[in-house]
């Protein structure tokens, strides 16, 4: 082996002070160390070590995956006892998305266990439909029930199948007398193409001849809802259904 120069040893040492004083290099070194501790601490959560959870979040506090573990450790605790932790993860993360992810899963915990004065704390807009629905039950039960029911035909008009979710205050609307033959016909005007299910399960709560006036003027689009597959088949459905409207239109 030849005996290295003067010039190479300065050389190989420049290189290591380089390489030791890049603070890229030592950034990326320390990213590795707590990718390690990230896996480490995902593999301590799902076997149930907790206490070597702990020392490995303790060390990710700065990582950027820092707040999914935190959610990941949190929605395996959705327990009331739990809600103060819950919070103040909810507020610290608050517009992300692990925190819109933990919201909806606590918020559906709140609403099994029917704790709908948390619910109605933790709520916020523009979730989805299932909360919408559940916060109306959570005002209903807790006293507030012309509030709850004030929202109620907004979301049973809507053109589509609605999330099981919305089922209890729907049949609290409908018992208070809050369904009427105008508004089923609206929802059957409102579904958009290929849905024959829902128009055929609206169009049997309401009889055909209390159909209004602007369903006769617009009963093409309603014809329209229908694939080319479907026609033969639901069409003639829809025809002994609503035979006394389409006798006056085609009249």
């Amino acid at each position: 082996m030849n005996k290295a120069t003067p010039i190479a040893w300065f050389a190989r040492v420049v290189v290591l002070l380089v390489v030791w004083c890049n603070p890229l290099s030592s950034l990326a070194e320390q990213l590795q160390r707590e990718r390690a501790w990230f896996l480490d601490a995902e593999r301590a959560l799902a076997k149930g070590d907790r206490a070597a959870f702990e020392r490995k979040l303790k060390q990710l506090q700065d990582y950027p995956l820092y707040p999914y573990l935190v959610e990941l450790d949190l929605n395996q605790r959705l327990r009331l006892d739990q809600a103060k932790s819950i919070r103040l993860f909810l507020s610290t993360f608050s517009g992300t998305p692990v925190a819109q992810r933990l919201r909806r899963d606590w918020l559906s915990k709140l609403s099994r266990e029917a704790a709908w004065e948390d619910y109605l704390r933790d709520y916020r807009e523009d979730l989805g439909t299932s909360d919408d629905c559940w916060r109306s039950e959570a005002q209903y039960r807790n006293g507030a029930r012309t509030e709850a029911l004030k929202v109620v035909p907004a979301l049973w008009t809507q053109g589509r199948s609605h999330p099981d979710a919305c089922d209890a205050i729907f049949k609290l609307w409908i018992e208070s007398g809050g369904r009427s033959d105008e508004r089923v016909w609206r929802r059957i005007g409102r579904p958009k193409r290929g849905r024959f299910g829902l128009v055929r399960r609206s169009a049997k709560m309401v009889s055909p001849s209390k159909a209004p006036r602007w369903l006769e003027d617009t009963i093409g689009e309603v014809r329209g809802l229908f694939s080319p597959t479907q026609s033969t088949r639901c069409f003639s459905q829809i025809l002994r259904q609503w035979w006394p409207v389409i006798a006056r239109v085609i009249a």
